[in-house]
This record gives structure tokens, sequence and C-alpha cells, in this order.
């Protein structure tokens, strides 16, 4: 059953266990998306050739691997594809070189043909409809019984409509010619409600309408996601806009102090001054901003950060808790020598104690957490639930490659796979997951290839 799932789903251009992001061609280089639905809220495009090329296979290499030696599907490598969502209905639209071909591949799977009016048609598994032409195929789903009948008058309209007619001329389109990659997708974020856990935030926090632009470049030694926001609500740009004005450009230099065995590291500039603009904008932050202002001053605290702001975690194992630490670049950190000046009526109603050691060390009590040390090193201000970690500046010597991947951008987050014990014995010590952002609306994703590729293994068997 599994196997036999497997080749109805590569029917749709190997659309699964990620096989379809090594999938189609460049855009406007033939009339694929004159198929595509003219009200599509989402569109896909893959660009086969240049996607295997980088990634250094051929496709007769990547098909024999897959389909096992059976026989061409009739699907074209050699022009772009299309995957679409429209109403409640997931689609593609499939370049064919050998109608033919594509016919026999059917057969050999147990999937009938029949043909109505030029049109040849097919039913994956019950639930997936492909209806074919000589060039094209366009497979739609799922749906069952009555609701299949229905969705055949709107394949047949997609496989039969003119350039003008389809979604090649809506917006949506227009930004996803924007993108270069290989792989590249255009939707609006409001449209990703359906994904799990994702999908219940954005509907949660997410009221206006944001679109979004992704592009995925594959290289033998890491896979890039691209992605770009906009937006046409003014609020929302207005947020963005505050974003970019509170980030600065990274220097990096937290990285340096960071635990030199890191399974985690968060690290981005703040101009403090504009964050506490922004928080204060924010009516739920707000209210928290004050409860903390009555126990220390957070306001003088979060205004003096200038510079970068970091949270790391270090090695995860069985046999030790990890102890994250946070540290900020300070405008003027000596306010902390005068910390015992917060101990009054209010901060002792709220459980909370700071005890100086001396004008640089110290702790701060609760009865809620386990006690958090601080520490300022000239103006790095430094915590951790960790004496040692908070106390003792360990410098760490990582070269320039590191350094240069932080380069130019304001937000940088590196999980280290290698240093997680879930991770252990199945990926490289050295493999890594970066996210990055150059400004609040461009952001960039990289994975380890050879990590994505054990991954398409498992599922592929």
């Amino acid at each position: 059953m599994k196997k036999f799932a497997i080749k109805a789903v590569l029917i749709v251009a190997l659309i699964a266990a990620g096989v379809a992001t090594w999938l189609w061609m460049k855009p406007g280089n033939d009339n694929m998306a004159s198929s595509l639905p003219k009200d599509a809220t989402l569109i896909m495009r893959i660009n086969t050739k240049q996607a295997l090329t980088d990634y250094g296979i051929t496709w007769k290499e990547m098909t024999k691997a897959v389909l096992k030696g059976q026989n061409d599907t009739g699907i074209d490598p050699q022009r772009t594809g299309y995957f679409f969502a429209w109403n409640s209905y997931l689609g593609a639209v499939l370049p064919l070189k050998d109608d033919d071909d594509f016919e026999k591949y059917l057969l050999e799977n147990h999937h009938t043909t029949q043909e109505q009016r030029g049109i040849k048609w097919s039913v994956i598994d019950g639930r997936l409809l492909v209806g074919y032409t000589d060039d094209r195929a366009v497979a739609m789903g799922p749906a069952m019984g009555a609701e299949l009948d229905n969705l055949r008058n709107t394949v047949a309209q997609l496989l039969n409509q003119s350039d003008k007619e389809s979604g090649s001329q809506s917006p949506l389109f227009a930004r996803l010619q924007e993108r270069t990659e290989p792989i590249a997708l255009a939707t609006d974020l409001q449209n990703l409600t359906a994904i799990p856990v994702v999908g219940e935030k954005i509907q949660k926090y997410l009221k206006q309408s944001i679109d979004v632009s992704a592009g995925l470049s594959v290289g033998k030694e890491n896979t890039t996601l691209s992605m770009a926001l906009s937006s046409d609500d003014a609020k929302t740009n207005q947020l963005f806009d505050a974003l970019d004005e509170t980030l600065q450009p990274l220097n990096g230099n937290l990285l340096k102090t960071a635990p030199k065995r890191q399974s985690f590291h968060l690290e981005m500039g703040l101009r403090g001054e504009r964050l506490i603009e922004l928080l204060r904008s924010i009516p739920e932050v707000r209210a928290k901003l004050l409860i903390a202002n009555t126990i220390f001053d957070a306001d003088l605290m979060l205004k003096n950060i200038d510079g970068d702001v970091a949270f790391s975690l270090p090695r995860i194992t069985l046999l030790s808790k990890p102890s994250p630490i946070v540290q900020m670049e300070m405008k003027d950190a000596s306010f902390i020598a005068h910390a015992d000046e917060w101990n009054d009526e209010l901060s002792q109603a709220a459980g909370v104690r700071f005890l100086p050691v001396n004008a640089r060390q110290g702790r701060v009590e609760t009865h809620i957490w386990s006690p958090i040390f601080y520490s300022v090193d000239e103006n790095r201000l430094t915590l951790s639930d960790s004496q040692s970690m908070a106390w003792t500046t360990t410098y760490v010597d990582l070269g320039n490659e590191e350094l240069e991947r932080m380069k130019g951008y304001r937000l940088y987050a590196n999980l280290n796979l290698g240093n997680i014990l879930l991770f252990k014995g199945f990926v490289d010590r050295s493999q890594q997951v970066v996210l990055r952002a150059s400004d609040a609306r461009q952001w960039q994703l990289e994975l380890p290839t050879s990590a994505i590729n054990d991954i398409i293994k498992l599922l592929l068997k």
C-alpha cells in the first residue's frame, strides 16, 4: 500500500516526500501557466533543469532512483510545471513530452483511463482527478463521488482556457515571476491557516493581509529558502518600518563569547531607544512593562541596549541540564552597580530580591525561578541561571567563516544539529540550520542538503 501511494503521487510530478523540490523549469519558457486558475490562492513554480543542475544529478538518475526501473512517466523535465491551491483543492499543471507514455504509466499502475471530448481522464486512489491532453496534465483533489464530476468541469476548463483567462495574468503570478530561484512560491499568509499548529497562530495573530513570495535554491552542501514579505495595509507597513528602525546590522561580537559547544544561538542587533518605543506601542507588552517597572527599572535597561543581543543554549545531553545564557551590548551598563536600590516594598511583594556581590556581579532571587546570575564586562551584560556561565567570560576563536555568515544581516539564528542528542548519529556534527534576516521583510533559511536527502530516503522506503 505504501508503494502504491508513492507511485500515485509520482504521477502528479513526484510531489511526495519532498521530491517535488527537484522538479520543474524556468518561468516564461512555455505556456503551462495558462492552465492555472485565475483566482488561485497559492502558486508554486518549479524549474526542473536548474534545480537538478544545482543539485548535481540528472533527470534520468533521479527517475531511476525513484521509479526503480519502471518506464518513463511521460512528464517533460525540460519544461515548467506548477502546483496551485484553489478553493479547497490542491492541483498541479504537468508538462508532458509524450501523452502515450503518460497513459502507459497510469495503466501499468492500475489506473484506468477514458477519453471524453478530446481530454483523457483518470482517477488516482479514488480522490485525485487527472485530465490530460497531448502536451499537459492537470491534476486536482481531493474529491470523491459527485464532487469528482463537478471537478471534471473545472479541470476541462483549465486545460482549454487561454492565457488571458488564466492565473498567469494575476498579481499573485506577477509576484511569483519576480523570483529567480529554481523553486518559487507566492501566496498570502492568511491562505496558510490550514497548516497544523502554524495555521492556528496565523489565524489568531494575523489580522491583515501579508503577501509572501519564497524561493528555494538547492545545492550540494546547503538548501536555501529565501522569503520576502509585503503588504498593501498601511498599519502593517508601519510595523515593518518600525522593526527596521529597531533592528541594526550585527557585529557578531556575542557569538565570540557564547558557549563553545552550543546547540542554539540567536543574535540580533538592536537600538534600545527604538525598541522601548516599539514595545510600548503594543498594548499587551506595554502592560507587562508597567508591571516589570514596579520591580526594577526595565525601561532604563532596555533603553541602554545598543548593539547585539544574544540568547544561547549549550549542547543538550541526557547527563546535564542546559543553562541558557543571555548577553546584551549596552550603551551604559553602570546602572547595574546600583541594583540593590531596586529592593523595595513592591519588589518584595513580587518575591524578587536583587543581591549584588560587587559593582559588576550579583544574582536575582525569585520565588518562581532558580536564581539568575548577572555580570557586566565592560558594557556587555550577561544573564544566566549558571553562576559560572554568567560570571566567567570565555572567548571562542570562530574564524571568519561563521562571522561572514552573519555579515549584512540584522538577525541570525543557528541550530547546531550535531549538538542535540535527538539528532546524534543521524546527522554530521557540523550540520546546522541557519535563519537570517536582512530586514523585517527579507528572511532566509539555510538547511543542510545531506540531512534533507536522508529524510527523503526514509520517506521513500
